[in-house]
């Protein structure tokens, strides 16, 4: 491998963490805002409940709409873990990768100091 090729794929490796890393706050931010919405939505049912008077059956029709809610705040936060956890994977594979070029940087160094010593002697 090339300086140059290493060096540009340390480039491109560097890239994909800061990406990883955008990724996972966005989709933090995405369910933060998500989980958010939901809880003011479910204060709103509740005040309006308290104002109103609903009777038992609108109330069971809340409760169900809150539960699917909660179901699917419960997928999505299922999706996020996964999605976090294999980009966690991929992470720590370049990094592996990072190490390994790292140690071939560094033996290509030598190995180039040496032979410029060997011509210079």
């Amino acid at each position: 491998m090339q300086p140059e090729d290493a060096q540009a794929l340390v480039q491109q490796m560097a890239l994909l963490v800061d990406l990883y890393t955008d990724i996972k706050g966005i989709l933090l931010q995405m369910n933060a805002d998500n989980y958010a919405g939901r809880t003011a939505s479910l204060r709103d049912a509740q005040a309006r409940q308290r104002q109103v008077g609903l009777d038992i059956n609108q109330l069971r029709q809340i409760n169900e709409d809150i539960m699917k809610s909660s179901m699917h705040l419960q997928e999505r936060n299922q999706l996020l873990e996964r999605t976090n956890q294999a980009l966690e994977q991929k992470v720590a594979e370049y990094e592996r990768l990072l190490d390994s070029l790292k140690t071939e940087n560094t033996a290509l160094k030598k190995q180039i100091l040496e032979q410029i010593k060997t011509k210079q002697a």
